[in-house]
């Protein structure tokens, strides 16, 4: 059975772990996932952390969802989200992994191996 491609999306902190806030993250990392690994890891600078403070919400959340089009995302990994946040992620066709802490890339390893 072949599994499906994916690109995940994780807040990541400069030490690796999870960064809580997936919209105020500071930098992201997308992870190109097939047949159960991650074959391609990328971090951004995204600097939503300063964005959030010098727009409205809904203005965020636009900007954050043009990045994950641009960035050809199909899921994201998070501690947990926003309502707002979550409802939009969702509205553009998102795969949602809730309730991620520790290592990043653990965390993209253990959706890979289920997907």
């Amino acid at each position: 059975m072949e599994r499906k491609s994916q690109v995940i999306a994780v807040a990541v902190q400069e030490n690796g772990d999870i960064y809580r806030f997936w919209g105020r993250a500071p930098k992201v990392a997308v992870a190109s996932v097939q047949d159960g690994a991650i074959i391609d890891w990328k971090e951004y600078p995204v600097q939503w952390d300063i964005a959030r403070e010098e727009t409205t919400e809904g203005l965020h959340h636009a900007q954050i969802a043009k990045w994950i089009m641009e960035h050809h995302v199909t899921g994201v990994v998070a501690v947990g989200l926003g309502d707002d946040m979550e409802r939009m992620l969702r509205k553009i066709g998102l795969d949602i992994y809730l309730g991620f802490n520790g290592k990043a890339r653990d965390a993209v390893k253990q959706i890979a191996v289920k997907s």
